[in-house]
C-alpha cells in the first residue's frame, strides 16, 4: 500500500514547512511514513525579481494526481492585514471589534467599525484562485493560516527597512493589539470564503502560540512577518496528523 502524499504549495510562508523538512532529510535513520512536496510558487514582485521556482500550472497538475486519502495544504491569501497595519498609518486608526458595542470616549485615533474591516479584507480575497484549486483535485483541501503577528516590536524593526513604501523606523511599528486584532478578523474573513469552496483553514499549531494569541518568539524567523523551521515543523506534524481523515476535520 502507498504512502499518504501530502502537497503543498503557496507563496513565501511555505519556506517554513520547506526548511523544516530538509532538517528531517538531515536526520539519519528517518522513517517517512508520509510523501511530503512543498512548492514555493513563482512570483515577479513589482521591482521585476522573480521569487519562488514552481509555476502554479504544475502545483495544479500534481494536486490532479492526488486521490482522496491523500492531503493538499496551500497558502496563498491571507497577508492583507500587514499591509494594512504593520506599521503605523500616517492617519492612526484603531478597529471595533465585534463584540465591541461602543468605542473608548477619549479614544485618539480613527475608528473603523468592524463590519468595514471585514468587507475590506473580503475584497482582498481572490476567490477565483480557490475555486481553480478546489476544482483541480479531490483531495482534501486545507488553506495555512499564516503565522500570527510577533509581539515584539524590536525584531520586527530589525528584519524591515520598508513596507508599502514606508520607511519601517520613520513610521514605527503598530501597536501589538492592533496588528493581532487585524490578523484574527482577516483569518475569520479566510475561514468563511474557504468554506465556499469545501476548503478548511488550518489555524496555527497550538504550540507556535502564547496565551494571548501572538507568535511565540521560538518560532520568529529574522523577519518581521515570517516563521522559522520549527514552526514549519509543527505545520508539517498537523497535516501528517490529518492526511487520510478526509475534509473539515479541523
Amino acid at each position: 500500500m502507498n504512502n499518504p502524499r501530502i502537497q503543498v504549495f503557496g507563496q513565501s510562508h511555505v519556506q517554513a514547512l520547506r526548511e523544516a523538512s530538509q532538517i528531517r532529510s538531515l536526520k539519519s535513520g528517518e522513517n517517512n511514513e508520509t510523501d511530503i512536496t512543498i512548492q514555493w510558487l513563482l512570483k515577479e514582485k513589482a521591482n521585476g525579481i522573480q521569487i519562488g521556482d514552481v509555476p502554479l500550472q504544475i502545483s495544479l497538475k500534481r494536486a490532479g494526481e492526488l486521490g482522496p486519502t491523500d492531503l493538499l495544504a496551500v497558502s496563498i491569501l491571507g497577508t492583507f492585514h500587514n499591509a494594512v497595519g504593520l506599521l503605523n498609518h500616517k492617519h492612526p486608526f484603531t478597529v471595533l471589534s465585534e463584540d465591541e458595542k461602543t468605542a473608548p470616549e477619549d479614544i485618539p485615533e480613527t475608528l473603523i467599525p468592524h463590519r468595514v474591516m471585514r468587507d475590506i479584507f473580503k475584497s482582498r480575497m481572490i476567490a477565483k484562485k480557490l475555486k481553480n484549486i478546489r476544482e483541480s483535485t479531490i483531495a482534501p483541501i486545507y488553506h495555512l493560516a499564516p503565522p500570527p503577528p510577533k509581539k515584539n516590536s524590536d525584531v520586527i524593526l530589525d528584519g524591515i527597512r520598508s513596507s508599502r513604501n514606508r520607511t519601517a523606523r520613520r513610521s514605527g511599528i503598530a501597536p501589538a493589539p492592533l496588528r493581532l486584532k487585524l490578523w484574527k478578523m482577516e483569518m475569520d474573513v479566510l475561514s468563511e470564503v474557504c468554506r465556499e469552496f469545501d476548503i478548511t483553514l488550518l489555524p496555527p499549531p497550538d504550540q507556535a502560540t502564547d496565551s494571548k494569541g501572538y507568535l511565540r518568539s521560538l518560532c520568529y524567523a529574522p523577519d518581521a512577518t515570517h516563521a522559522n523551521a520549527l514552526y514549519g515543523e509543527l505545520v508539517l506534524r498537523q497535516l501528517e496528523n490529518l492526511v487520510g481523515q478526509g475534509p473539515g476535520v479541523c
